[in-house]
C-alpha cells in the first residue's frame, strides 16, 4: 500500500517554503545566534500568517484544526530551513495545551 499527501498539503508546504526562501534564512539564524531575535520573529509572524502556527489549533478557538499530517508537513519544511526558535513547541505543543483548556472551559474564548 503506498500512502501520499493531498495536493493541498503539498501545495501549502511549498507556500511555506518559497517564504522562508525568501527570507534570507542564513543572516535570520546568525542574528538570532548572535542574541538579535528581531529578524526571527518577523520570520515567525510571516510564517503565522501562512497558518503553519495554528495548524492544530482547534477551529472553533480561531485555529485550522487541521490534522497531524499537516503539522508533521510544516515542521519538516521549517526544519528543512532552519528556522530559529520554538518551532516544535509552537506548532505542536501550543496547541495541544489550547486544546487541554478549551476542554476543561467549553465557554472560554482565549
Amino acid at each position: 500500500m503506498q500512502f501520499a499527501l493531498d495536493p493541498e498539503i503539498i501545495d501549502f508546504a511549498a507556500s511555506i517554503d518559497s517564504l522562508l526562501e525568501k527570507s534570507d534564512m542564513p543572516s535570520v539564524i546568525r542574528a538570532w545566534d548572535a542574541g538579535d531575535t528581531d529578524k526571527g520573529t518577523a520570520v515567525w509572524g510571516r510564517v503565522a500568517e501562512t497558518g503553519a502556527a495554528a495548524l492544530l489549533v482547534p477551529e472553533e478557538a480561531g485555529g485550522a484544526g487541521a490534522t497531524a499530517i499537516e503539522a508533521m508537513v510544516a515542521l519538516e519544511v521549517l526544519g528543512k530551513r532552519a528556522v530559529p526558535g520554538p518551532v516544535v513547541e509552537s506548532v505542536m505543543v501550543a496547541p495541544r495545551l489550547l486544546a487541554g483548556h478549551l476542554e476543561r472551559h467549553p465557554d472560554e474564548r482565549i
